[in-house]
C-alpha cells in the first residue's frame, strides 16, 4: 500500500478503540441499573439547564410568531437529543456519535418539516430507532419514557397566534382590549399583543389553557366578541 493510501495510526487506533467500546449488551443492558440511572439523571439535568436558558424571563426577542413562542420548548427538546447522543458516545464509542450527527444533519437539511419542534421529535425518534438497531434497547426504553413525559409536559399548553383583521381604525384599540379580556378570561396566557393601524389588524401570541381544545376555544371566544369588533380572524396553532 502506498503512503498516500496508508491510514494514519491515530485514526486507525481511534477507530479500533471505538469498535472495542461498542459492545452492544442487547436486552442484558436492562440489568445495568447504574447506567440507566445515569442516563435518566443526565436527561433530567439537561432539561433543567436548557429550560433555565430557554425560559429566561429576559428573552432577547418578544414573541411575534409561533416560532418565537415555541423557541424555549425547542431548546429543551434539543437538549434531550444532546444528552442521549452524549451518553451513546461516552459508553459506546465516538463512531456512534459520528453516525448520529450524520443522520441529524441529513434530516435537518433534507427533510421538509413544518417547524424546528417537529424536527426535534424526528431526531429523538431516529435516536431511539438507532439505539434499537445497535442492540441497546435499555437506552431506547429510558429515552422513550423520558421523552414521552417531557413532550406531554411541554405541549400541555399549546402556543397559538390570533390575527384579527378588517377592523375599523377608530375601533382597533377597543377591539384589541375586548379580545385581550376574552383571552384572559378563557385562561390563556398572552405573551404578545401587536396593533397595526396601517393594516387595521391586531395580533396576539398566547398559550392556551391546559387541556383546552384550541378549536373550541376559538369558537367560544369569538361568540363573546361584539360584532363590530370581531373582524375577520385567523387562528394558527403551533
Amino acid at each position: 500500500m502506498s503512503d498516500a493510501m496508508a491510514i494514519p495510526a491515530e485514526i486507525a487506533s481511534g477507530a479500533a478503540a471505538s469498535s472495542d467500546a461498542m459492545r452492544a449488551p442487547g436486552f442484558d443492558g436492562f440489568a445495568d441499573l447504574p447506567l440507566m440511572g445515569q442516563l435518566a439523571a443526565s436527561l433530567l439535568l439537561a432539561v433543567v439547564l436548557a429550560a433555565t436558558i430557554g425560559f429566561h424571563p429576559q428573552r432577547p426577542v418578544r414573541a411575534r410568531t409561533l416560532e418565537d413562542a415555541e423557541a424555549p420548548r425547542v431548546n429543551v427538546i434539543y437538549a434531550t437529543v444532546g444528552a442521549i447522543i452524549g451518553t451513546l458516545v461516552v459508553h459506546y464509542g465516538t463512531l456512534v456519535g459520528f453516525v448520529v450527527f450524520g443522520i441529524g444533519g441529513l434530516m435537518r437539511f433534507r427533510t421538509n418539516t413544518a417547524s424546528a419542534a417537529i424536527t426535534g421529535r424526528l431526531l429523538i425518534s431516529t435516536l431511539i430507532g438507532l439505539c434499537c438497531g445497535l442492540q441497546l434497547p435499555h437506552i431506547a426504553v429510558v429515552a422513550t419514557v423520558f421523552s414521552f413525559a417531557l413532550l406531554a409536559l411541554l405541549e400541555r399548553r399549546p402556543a397559538c397566534r390570533l390575527v384579527v383583521k378588517g377592523l375599523a381604525a377608530e375601533e382597533l384599540a377597543a377591539a384589541a382590549g375586548a379580545w385581550r379580556r376574552e383571552l384572559d378570561a378563557a385562561g390563556c396566557r398572552v405573551i404578545s399583543e401587536e396593533k397595526n393601524f396601517l393594516k387595521l389588524q391586531v395580533a396576539f401570541v398566547f398559550y392556551v389553557a391546559g387541556g383546552e381544545d384550541p378549536d373550541e376555544l376559538a369558537a367560544r371566544v369569538e361568540a363573546r366578541i361584539d360584532g363590530a369588533m370581531r373582524g375577520a380572524t385567523d387562528w394558527e396553532v403551533g
